[in-house]
C-alpha cells in the first residue's frame, strides 16, 4: 500500500513541468520517502501553504540544497496523494 502511494506521487508529479524527484528510478531500489522539488519555488513557502490546507509534507536538505520531502503511510489514502498533487499543480 505504501509503496503504491510513493508510486502513484512519482508518476503523477512527473506530469508537473519543472519538477523533480530526487532519488532512485528504479521502483525496486526506492522507499516509500520521496524527495522533490518543483522548479524554483520555495520550498519553505510550499510547506507552508500546504499546511494552511492540512496537508503536511516536509522541508528538508540535500547538502545545502533545500528540497520538499512526503511520507506517505499505512493510514494515507490515493485521494490524499491526488489531492496533494492537484494542490503542487496550482503552485
Amino acid at each position: 500500500h505504501i509503496m503504491k502511494l510513493s508510486n502513484l506521487f512519482i508518476d503523477e508529479i512527473g506530469k508537473i513541468p519543472e519538477s523533480k524527484v530526487f532519488g532512485p528510478e528504479n521502483e525496486d531500489d526506492r522507499t516509500s520517502i520521496v524527495s522533490f522539488e518543483i522548479g524554483k519555488n520555495d520550498p519553505e513557502k510550499i510547506v507552508s501553504l500546504l499546511a494552511e490546507k492540512g496537508i503536511i509534507i516536509a522541508k528538508r536538505e540535500i547538502y545545502d540544497k533545500p528540497i520538499l520531502r512526503i511520507s506517505p503511510h499505512v493510514f494515507n489514502t490515493k485521494n490524499e496523494i491526488l489531492e496533494l498533487i492537484d494542490e503542487l499543480k496550482k503552485l
